[in-house]
């Protein structure tokens, strides 16, 4: 039995209507069950009509991750004018801003169909923690000695992503968060 090919495929993207009146740099990236929009303007297709969801706030901010479930929920990042990540759950219009674990960034790398959104969250000259964000509240979901990264999760309550073993080590592993 031949397994399919899932590796990334290049298709041509055509981009019309108001939405991109303005300059917009918009790339695309289409892995097996997730669609990446990465660009300066945050406009996904949302009941068949493109729609813009705005920055979290008025800063001059750039997209730079962004992950919708199947609820139509978005979670991502955003870059501002201070190079600082900021993380964003969308739903029904609303944006919310993620907040941080210790007051400097937070990037978020994945979000599952119960709207659960995970990735890490550092301080500025500080530790850099794996974190899930559920109804409203961001946890640290710990760390084997250094920093760590949740970089998915699934809909059983499963986080996966690495951590380094002491601060500052080179030495890595890859990690199971089992969420409560």
């Amino acid at each position: 039995m031949q397994l399919p090919d899932r590796s990334p495929q290049p298709f041509q993207v055509v981009l019309r209507g108001p939405a991109f009146d303005t300059i917009s740099y918009e790339y695309l990236i289409l892995l097996p069950c997730r669609l990446l929009l990465l660009g300066e303007v945050q406009q996904h297709l949302v009941q068949g009509k493109m729609t813009d969801l705005g920055p979290i706030d008025k800063d001059e901010r750039t997209a730079v991750d962004i992950f919708i479930n199947n609820r139509g929920q978005v979670a991502g990042s955003d870059l501002d004018s201070s190079a600082l990540f900021h993380g964003f759950f969308w739903q029904d219009g609303v944006m919310t801003d993620l907040g941080t674990l210790f007051g400097g960034q937070t990037r978020v790398f994945d979000i599952n169909d119960k709207g659960q959104v995970v990735g890490f969250s550092s301080a500025t000259l500080g530790p850099t923690k794996a974190f899930i964000w559920q109804k409203g509240v961001m946890t640290d979901l710990g760390s084997l000695g250094g920093n760590s990264f949740a970089k998915a999760i699934n809909n059983h309550k499963q986080a996966v992503g690495y951590s380094q073993t002491s601060p500052g080590s080179a030495e890595t592993h890859a990690v199971l968060w089992k969420i409560k």
